[in-house]
């Protein structure tokens, strides 16, 4: 593909704030119980956050938080800004209109629906139908990043996920972020499990996300990620608050330390 056909691919996005994401006292209940407890967080354009924390630390509750509209999680009163504007109360796809996505650590498979069918269609509804390349140059666009992922390319004519291992399914999701080029990814252990050649290939796509200026908050239980990925800041997280942050030094004094002596 020329260069001049994957420029058509750069969403088009308004001049945005400096401030991606912004969370104060942020907080979510379920069942009387509290498993976020006020968390505040400033994530910058162009600024990966790693989120690291022993199972059950609230972490995923977080970003789904964020990001869905799921009825058995409760909202406390609390402030998010998205770009300097609340976005809490958007339907899911309009959050993700407005720039945020989350990239799921186990995704749902979709018998019967292509994962090429899927994709295009999200980008109308993302972007717009006047902003969507026509059938042939968004393919040949799929497969390029397919390729550049060690996907094949009869993976885009399966259904979604339905056919795909472990690793395909975390390459999918990857795919997806380099797609759509979101102004905040949330990205829920999409290293997990993966080889060195599949964490590099997430490393480069983060790292691509910070040049595009993308706001990255990236929840990982794995220290092989950072030998690739330097985050600009780290945060651990325990029983629902994040009780330490820092910089990347914090993941040696974890390797070394652990959670609990921390």
């Amino acid at each position: 593909m020329k260069k001049s056909e994957i420029n058509i691919f750069k969403p088009i996005r308004p001049k945005r704030a400096d401030m991606a994401l912004s969370l104060k006292n942020f907080s979510v209940k379920a069942k009387n119980k509290i498993l976020v407890d006020k968390i505040n967080l400033k994530i910058k354009a162009g600024e990966i956050h790693f989120l690291l924390g022993p199972n059950g630390a609230g972490k995923s509750t977080l970003l789904q938080a964020l990001a869905q509209n799921q009825p058995t999680l409760n909202i406390l009163k609390t402030s998010a800004l998205l770009f300097g504007k609340n976005f809490l109360a958007l339907a899911p796809e309009k959050k993700v209109q407005a720039g945020l996505w989350l990239s799921h650590q186990n995704s749902l498979d979709i018998p019967g629906l292509p994962l090429i069918v899927l994709a295009r269609t999200a980008y109308e509804e993302i972007f717009g139908y006047n902003n969507t390349p026509k059938l042939l140059a968004f393919r040949a666009h799929l497969e390029n990043l397919a390729r550049g992922l060690n996907l094949h390319a009869e993976i885009l004519s399966q259904p979604f996920n339905e056919k795909a291992s472990g690793g395909e399914k975390k390459k999918i999701e990857l795919l997806f972020l380099q797609l759509f080029q979101p102004a905040v990814a949330l990205i829920d252990e999409i290293d997990s499990g993966l080889d060195i050649d599949a964490l590099k290939l997430v490393a480069k796509t983060v790292q691509n996300l910070k040049k595009q200026k993308a706001g990255v908050l990236l929840v990982t239980h794995s220290f092989r990620l950072a030998k690739f990925l330097t985050p600009d800041k780290v945060h651990i997280m325990a029983g629902g608050k994040i009780i330490k942050s820092g910089s990347a030094v914090l993941l040696k004094m974890l390797e070394k330390k652990g959670f609990e002596k921390l």
